[in-house]
């Protein structure tokens, strides 16, 4: 029998080669390479192809990417937090956590199905770029427009009775009736455009629809009556931040068609007409059937490929918001699909909405369910 103390004293040595093993790399059954344990003066800190071993304080830190099933921060009774911190160094971080709740109950956030990749942002609520998503009144000037609570946008001849100074006893019962019930925020112009070329929509907001022929236009535009709508009335700079957005809706058909909607200075679909402006633009044949984010700037043209295709029956909600360095982003959707160059400074602009045929005698459909425009107090 082997005597105790030699026993002991193997004993000793074999656990100290296996430390040194494991500490070192390597499996102390086979000698082949492994994972490495971590040194004591390590604990706490995940170093490179080692075994990573809390510190004393069961604190443990540096993973460079970590996955999980489930992950909790903190416990029940001891509060904890996410950090996630930005790109440049000594420049903050979000910091996530959870303040007591009534009850012992857990609050979910989680997202509605969505039809693509989604960014969401946290604006600033002391700033004025936020005030479309706060309480607070006075930072921005913004004007929203529902489509068809006002009434039905007709000529601008409507918000004027036809027999008003023809010498007789005033306007007609029908001349009235007709003043009463049209929009004095928004008129309609174009190409064949008529009054009846707007419609109620069943399903909510204002349907325009061209006549027929082609070439035949139906324009949404602020009234430009002197004092007669703000959206006229007040300007919407290139060096205001201005931002617009609308939410409309293709017809059945969108063959031998142009849409165009956001902030110009002229009424017209064509691209080299208007020096300066910012506006979404579709034209089948034409990007492949594409959204186009068009900017012009002193004349200089540029027709942004988005990479949307246009289809029938479809919702957008377009939105053009100018930043304070003057550029202009571009949304579909709620995606940035283009950022123009700085707009020239100080050009005020004025929001079309429009439709036309366009290569062939059809009549063509656009649903409008409304708008809106904001912009910085100077």
């Amino acid at each position: 029998m082997p005597d105790r103390n030699e026993y002991s004293v193997g004993k000793l040595i074999a656990e100290e080669v296996q430390a040194k093993v494991l500490k070192t790399g390597g499996d102390p059954m086979n000698g082949t390479a492994s994972t490495q344990v971590m040194d004591d003066a390590n604990a706490g800190t995940v170093v490179a192809s080692r075994t990573p071993v809390p510190d004393a304080n069961k604190d443990l830190g540096d993973f460079r990417n970590l996955d999980c099933q489930n992950l909790d921060a903190g416990a029940s009774g001891s509060a904890g937090s996410v950090d996630v911190f930005p790109d440049t160094a000594s420049k903050g971080k979000n910091a996530h956590s959870a303040a007591d709740n009534d009850g012992d109950t857990t609050n979910t956030f989680t997202n509605k199905a969505m039809a693509g990749a989604r960014t969401f942002y946290t604006e600033d609520p002391n700033v004025a770029d936020a005030i479309y998503r706060t309480n607070s009144l006075f930072s921005r000037y913004r004007l929203e427009w529902v489509a068809g609570q006002h009434g039905k946008p007709g000529l601008n001849a409507d918000v004027v009775p036809a027999s008003a100074d023809d010498g007789n006893d005033g306007a007609t019962k029908a001349e009235i009736a007709t003043v009463l019930l049209t929009d004095k925020l928004f008129e309609i112009l174009g190409t064949s455009a008529s009054s009846d070329d707007v419609t109620y929509n069943a399903e909510g907001g204002l349907t325009f629809e061209t006549d027929g022929a082609d070439g035949d236009e139906v324009i949404l535009l602020p009234h430009l009556d002197t004092s007669l709508s703000p959206w006229s009335q007040v300007t919407w700079g290139s060096d205001q931040k201005t931002r617009w957005e609308a939410v409309i809706k293709t017809g059945a058909s969108i063959d031998n068609c142009i849409i165009w909607a956001g902030l110009k200075l002229t009424n017209t679909e064509v691209t080299a007409t208007d020096d300066d402006q910012a506006f979404f633009r579709y034209e089948n044949g034409v990007n492949d059937g594409k959204w186009q984010a068009v900017s012009s700037i002193g004349g200089s043209d540029d027709e942004h490929d988005t990479g949307v295709v246009v289809a029938i029956n479809t919702v957008y909600h377009l939105v053009i918001d100018i930043q304070s360095d003057r550029t202009a982003k571009f949304y579909i959707n709620g995606v940035l699909v283009e950022t123009s160059a700085a707009l020239t400074d100080a050009k005020d602009f004025i929001p079309y909405i429009g439709v036309a045929a366009d290569g062939a005698a059809e009549a063509k459909t656009l649903h409008v369910r409304g708008q809106a425009i904001e912009r910085d107090f100077a």
